[in-house]
């Protein structure tokens, strides 16, 4: 059962999704005795080919400081478009900033360090991280040292309640 939440027993939830949702709230949906129905509302395209030569050209860019990542799909599609040594060379030296702790877990499983994580999954939070990213990388070009991102520690949990991130 949800935690403080009054039973959704005999409750029926509609959940138009990506065919590459996370399970977890559905899951959760029925726990609390809701019948949850879900509906294939988008498909998910990690790394399509078009977007190769854009995603190279934008990391190409010196004036480049941050790399956002919304969904763990995001995640590998970005790595499936970069086949390029030089180009994921230059996508590690870029601070990487993402929306939870689910995409972080992705990230770092493929290898990617984060240098922030939003404290909560909303566009507000994660704009927030964006801008603590560019503050580091400011101050560790300021003192001379590489900008490499560094993993960040664990984010606050949230103070409120958030929605759940984008689909893995």
């Amino acid at each position: 059962a949800l935690a403080g939440a009054a039973s959704a027993t005999g409750c029926r939830v509609l959940l138009p999704r990506a065919d590459a949702a996370d399970p977890g709230l559905p899951a959760a949906l029925r726990a609390n005795g809701a019948t949850a129905e879900e509906v294939v509302a988008y498909h998910t395209v990690e790394g399509p080919p078009a977007s190769r030569a854009p995603l190279a050209a934008a990391l190409a860019r010196s004036d480049l400081a941050v790399v956002v990542a919304a969904s763990g799909s995001a995640v590998r599609g970005l790595l499936r478009l970069v086949d390029d040594p030089l180009v994921r060379d230059r996508l590690d030296r870029l601070a990487l900033v993402t929306i939870g702790p689910s995409t972080s877990g992705v990230a770092r499983e493929a290898g990617l360090a984060v240098a922030e994580e939003a404290a909560e999954p909303t566009p507000v939070a994660l704009a927030e991280a964006v801008v603590r990213a560019v503050a580091a990388t400011a101050a560790t070009s300021l003192a001379g040292t590489p900008a490499t991102p560094t993993p960040a520690s664990p984010a606050p949990a949230p103070t409120a309640p958030a929605f759940p991130e984008a689909p893995a």
